[in-house]
C-alpha cells in the first residue's frame, strides 16, 4: 500500500527518538521492514521518497512538427511515410526515422487507411 510522505517523515523522526523499530511499526500501523526501509532511505539520500529523474527520453518531434505532419496528411491522405519524412526534411531540416513518424501518427490516432 502507498504510504504518504508525511507519514514516512514521522517514522524517521520517531526513529531518532525511539530505537525500537518494531514499536514504531506498531504505532504507525506499518510493517517493520517498512520502518527499516524508510529510515535507511532517509539517512542515505536525505529524503523519504524517490523522485524519478525524467520520464522517457526527449521527444524527436515538437508539437509544431506533429501538426505539420497532420496537415500534410489532410492535404494528401494517401501520402507515404517516406514522403512525410521528405516533407519534414524540406520544411525543418530534420531527419526523422520512419518508425518515429509511424508511432507519432498512431499516438495521434491516425491509423493506416486503404486507398480506393
Amino acid at each position: 500500500r502507498h504510504i504518504p510522505a508525511p507519514i514516512k517523515e514521522q517514522i524517521v523522526s520517531m526513529a531518532l527518538k525511539i530505537r525500537d523499530k518494531q514499536r514504531i511499526a506498531e504505532l504507525m500501523d506499518v510493517g517493520t521492514s517498512t520502518v527499516y526501509r524508510v529510515v535507511q532511505k532517509a539517512f542515505r539520500t536525505g529524503s523519504v521518497t524517490c523522485q524519478p529523474l525524467q520520464c522517457g527520453g526527449p521527444r524527436a518531434l515538437s508539437g509544431i512538427q506533429i501538426a505539420f505532419i497532420e496537415s500534410c496528411i489532410e492535404r494528401t491522405p494517401d501520402i507515404y511515410l517516406v514522403e512525410l519524412q521528405a516533407e519534414l526534411y524540406d520544411a525543418y531540416g530534420i531527419i526523422i526515422s520512419l518508425s518515429t513518424i509511424s508511432r507519432t501518427l498512431k499516438w495521434r490516432g491516425l491509423t493506416r487507411k486503404v486507398v480506393r
